[in-house]
């Protein structure tokens, strides 16, 4: 008669797998999630393995925001580096040198009251004048000025090398109606200023540089009647500035 062998370990696996008491069956359902996965080693490796998927994801996540933060640290310390070469190197136009009102017996029309005004760069670079503005106005704030005409010297010769001054810029007085406005003369050179207003002389320039573009300068006086310099320049940055 034919025998053969029943291996006991087989047995045993598929009473593991098959519990066939019911008492072993209740046990196997009553187990926890956390129990089963330490018990079958299929399960603790997997989860093993979603335990380190979930860090290297944290991971990369953490180190994406790192490089994030670097990057922009990076182009604002570059924007910065920039920025401050470029306000080193760019030209700086001044306006100043508008003291009380003159007569010139030379120039052409130069008995009319005037004021002349002088203009520097002070920059590292050449200034290219574009626009030039100037001009009186009457009130507590200076009025819209006229643009000068292509015979003005910062509009004929625009380029301004730098280190170099332009005096004897002028502009003459305004003509203001005595009757109309309610001005009160006073003596010459000086013309007349009004009695419940300010009179007000203001210059802007528009340039650029060889490198840099979209720069203003500004600087407007008040004039003052019974001081030795009858035009004081305005204080705060309203009106007087570079920019």
């Amino acid at each position: 008669m034919a025998s053969f062998h029943v291996p006991i370990q087989d047995v045993q696996t598929e009473t593991r797998k098959h519990p066939s008491n019911p008492t072993d069956q209740k046990r196997v359902e009553s187990e926890g999630f956390w129990e089963r996965a330490f018990s079958d080693p299929t399960s603790f490796f997997t989860l093993v393995i979603a335990g380190f998927t979930i860090i290297l994801a944290a991971a990369t996540v953490a180190l994406f925001v790192v490089n994030m933060i670097s990057a922009n640290a990076a182009r604002s310390a570059a924007r910065t580096a920039e920025k401050a070469l470029t306000d080193v190197e760019r030209p700086y136009v001044f306006v100043f040198g508008v003291t009380g009102f003159k007569i010139d017996k030379v120039r052409p029309g130069g008995l009319n009251p005037h004021v002349t005004f002088s203009v520097a760069n002070y920059g590292k670079t050449p200034a290219i004048i574009e626009r030039v503005a100037f001009g009186f106005s009457l009130g507590a704030e200076p009025d819209d000025l006229l643009y000068a005409d292509a015979q003005f010297s910062l509009v004929a010769s625009p380029i301004m090398q730098a280190g170099e001054r332009r005096d004897g810029l002028f502009c003459d007085a305004p003509e203001f109606d005595p009757a109309d406005v309610g001005w009160l003369p006073l003596p010459p050179p000086s013309p007349i200023i009004h009695a419940d207003g300010d009179l007000l002389f203001r210059v802007i320039i528009n340039y650029r540089g060889p490198f840099t573009r979209s720069h203003e300068t500004s600087a407007c006086w008040r004039f003052e009647q019974g001081v030795s310099v009858n035009f004081v320049l305005l204080s705060g940055d309203e009106y007087n500035y570079q920019r």
